[in-house]
């Protein structure tokens, strides 16, 4: 498990790495299917005027657009009224009833609550976490579904994309991307991993689903050692946009 300040330092590292070569005002994609919110929390270190409070904070920044495709711990959606949810319960006993009713419950899932950290009840409130497994063969996306076809917009043109500790096993969402990366021209590969072994792994999958990078570049040795090298400079200088 990343520790949880190293991990921040390691993001806010590289955004102060991409904002340092960044050689256009094209948009920045962050792209996650992690539920932390450690990039969050690095893009409110790094820039005065990043909050999240609400579900569009996430990507209505011009510099920095933020897709958390599965979900976050501190979403929820909002549950409609259910006599079997007491909101008077204990946090946890109520957390306990609603997983166990959660095929059963009615809520609003294309509302998107953010919440100021995990939890089921807010003021009376009731929410049921907005997240999913991330299984290989899994076709749900945790998030605004507004949100996809702004997703497929901005990758239009991406020439750089630099992929950290994933290994492309979430199918439903390369069959929608991999047909639009390869469209753009002089496309560049970048993969941050533990080993060399977990890397060719990465690489393998992607080409597997149809990617076609120009070129390709792989950084064995985690993120840490990524960011705490030259590695990351000579990435931000390639230039391009990020994602």
């Amino acid at each position: 498990m990343v520790d949880q300040a190293a991990g921040v330092s390691n993001y806010t590292t590289l955004i102060g790495y991409i904002e340092r070569f960044r050689q256009s005002e094209e948009p920045v994609i962050l792209i996650t299917f992690n539920y932390d919110t450690l990039i969050e929390r690095a893009l409110s270190l790094h820039f005065d005027d990043f909050n999240f409070k609400a579900i569009n904070d996430y990507i209505r920044r011009p510099a920095y657009k933020l897709f958390k495709l599965h979900g976050s711990l501190n979403w929820g959606h909002p549950i409609e009224d259910d006599a079997r949810l007491d909101v008077h319960q204990t946090a946890e006993r109520l957390r306990n009833v609603i997983i166990d009713l959660s095929d059963s419950i009615h809520y609003e899932n294309d509302k998107f609550a953010v919440l100021d950290e995990p939890r089921v009840v807010v003021k009376d409130w009731l929410y049921l976490p907005a997240i999913s497994i991330p299984v290989q063969l899994k076709s749900h996306f945790s998030c605004p579904q507004e949100w996809l076809p702004h997703l497929d917009t901005l990758l239009d043109g991406v020439s750089n994309l630099l992929v950290i500790g994933w290994r492309g096993g979430e199918e439903h969402f390369l069959k929608r991307v991999v047909p639009i990366l390869n469209k753009n021209d002089d496309f560049h590969l970048s993969i941050v991993s533990h080993t060399d072994a977990s890397a060719n792994e990465s690489q393998a999958r992607l080409q597997l689903a149809g990617l076609s990078p120009d070129r390709i570049w792989l950084y064995p040795g985690g993120f840490t050692k990524f960011i705490s090298s030259d590695d990351v400079k000579v990435f931000s200088r390639r230039g391009g946009n990020i994602v």
